[in-house]
Parts: structure tokens; sequence; C-alpha cells
């Protein structure tokens, strides 16, 4: 029984890295930005990156480059709810 369970664990594994490559190489091929959000889940991601710049604004870190980052994440966000609109 102990083969069968190694070969059953090593098929298993194998499955998992292949789905996971397919996955990567379709996000890096197609450069889907904002691949953490649904789009239904684009108004709360707006208004949470929103009160993090308010935030970074009150700590006087607007110079540091997570700030340019939720900037450009604002932006993304704003465009993709203008086109639904």
């Amino acid at each position: 029984p102990l083969p069968l369970i190694e070969w059953i664990l090593t098929i298993l594994i194998s499955i998992w890295i292949f789905i996971t490559a397919i996955q990567l190489m379709s996000f890096k091929f197609f450069n889907i930005p904002g691949v953490y959000y649904k789009r239904t889940q684009f108004p709360n991601a707006l208004k949470m990156f929103e009160e993090a710049m308010q935030i970074l604004n009150r700590l006087n870190l607007s110079n540091e480059p997570i700030t340019e980052t939720i900037k450009e994440n604002i932006e993304f966000l704003k465009k993709e709810l203008e086109k639904e609109e």
C-alpha cells in the first residue's frame, strides 16, 4: 500500500504544479492588472486604496514607493469603473 500512496501524492503534486504554472503563464503573458480583485469587488478595493492613501498622507509618507503603487491602483480601478458605466 505504501507505493500506491506515494504514487497518488506524486500525481497530485504534479497536477498542482501544472495548474499553477498555467495560471502564472496566463497572468504573465496577458499582464492582467488587479488580478487579486474580482470586478464586483472594484468599488470596495477603490475605497480601501483611497483610505490607505489618506493614512499615508497623514503620516507624511507621500514620497514612498508604496504611495506610487497605491496611486497606480487607484487610477486603474477608476478607469475600469468608468468603462463599466
